[in-house]
């Protein structure tokens, strides 16, 4: 079997990278007569340790540097006219937010549905099904009909937790029925408890957080992670535990339409930088620090808050 995965690249540390990893290592793992090609979002290219990445890795961007998630390569592989990649493949693995699909477009068409019409082409023109499967999050019960419309065109949905599930349930029925629960997993490699007095993230963003109860969240600055409420509820139990701590690993303000200025909304709150919060002012989308580095962070903190 040949599989075609499209998605942040395993090897870059981003949520999804480190979700890539994991999945795609351990289907390796399990079944090693599987060819597995990634088409990369944040991938720059280069020498992969095929020990570490059992699998070939092709940048997403390619002659668009504009189009960051690769659509058009991912396009122009199923034509046939990608010089690199020959398009081959049994099933095709998304693992993307459902919205993004939803939300980009080619000319009048969204995206998948533009891949799905050039896939059923292929199989009128060959004969071959090539299955399509989305892997994506669901970790908030607003669903826009317009996902969940987008969902359905997937032959296959995959999502991360039971929750998820009973989500896309409550919204449709039949799609929940045939969604399927797969665990982002964990590699203990990357990933282990460290004692609590020698923990610490000084050497990393060189500040240290010894003597503190430390709250800390990582993840991408957007509305999905609901920064609004996750500093509001911090400056609430800071009135009572002065020692909190606010560690947030994210980019402090964001470009994008959804994304806030989080200096601006913690000034608001009347939380000091360094003093009561900290965030990587250097911090960057897509180019974060090793995962050896993300396991201290994780392991400075002594409750982890999504709201």
């Amino acid at each position: 079997m040949k599989i075609l995965y499209h998605g942040d690249s395993p090897a870059v540390t981003t949520g999804f990278g480190t979700v890539a990893k994991n999945l795609l290592n351990g289907l390796v793992r399990l079944n090693p007569e599987i060819e597995i090609t990634v088409l990369g979002i944040n991938d720059h290219g280069g020498w992969k340790d095929p020990n570490e990445y059992p699998y070939k890795i092709f940048p997403a961007v390619f002659t668009d540097p504009k189009d960051i998630m690769g659509f058009k390569r991912l396009i122009n592989i199923i034509q046939g006219t990608d010089p690199e990649i020959p398009f081959d493949f049994d099933s095709i693995i998304f693992s993307f937010d459902s919205w993004l699909f939803a939300n980009t477009t080619i000319g009048d068409y969204t995206v998948i549905q533009t891949v799905k019409d050039l896939l059923q082409q292929k199989e009128e023109e060959t004969g071959k099904h090539v299955k399509t499967i989305l892997y994506t999050p669901i970790d908030n019960h607003q669903i826009l009909p317009g996902w969940i419309q987008t969902m359905q065109v997937f032959d296959e949905v995959i999502v991360p937790s039971f929750y998820g599930k009973r989500i896309i349930t409550n919204h449709n029925k039949e799609l929940g029925d045939r969604t399927r629960v797969i665990y982002n997993g964990l590699d203990t490699k990357n990933f282990y408890p460290i004692e609590k007095k020698t923990r610490t993230i000084k050497g990393i963003y060189e500040f240290s957080t010894e003597g503190k109860f430390v709250i800390g969240f990582v993840g991408r600055n957007s509305w999905r992670k609901n920064y609004f409420h996750l500093i509001k509820i911090f400056s609430l139990f800071k009135e009572k535990h002065p020692d909190a701590f606010l560690y947030l690993h994210c980019q402090p303000v964001s470009y994008e339409h959804d994304g806030i200025d989080i200096l601006e909304l913690c000034k608001y709150y009347g939380l000091t930088y360094s003093d009561d919060y900290y965030i990587p002012l250097d911090h960057k989308e897509g180019a974060g620090i090793t995962r050896h580095s993300m396991n201290d962070v994780y392991n400075s903190m002594d409750v982890f808050l999504s709201t």
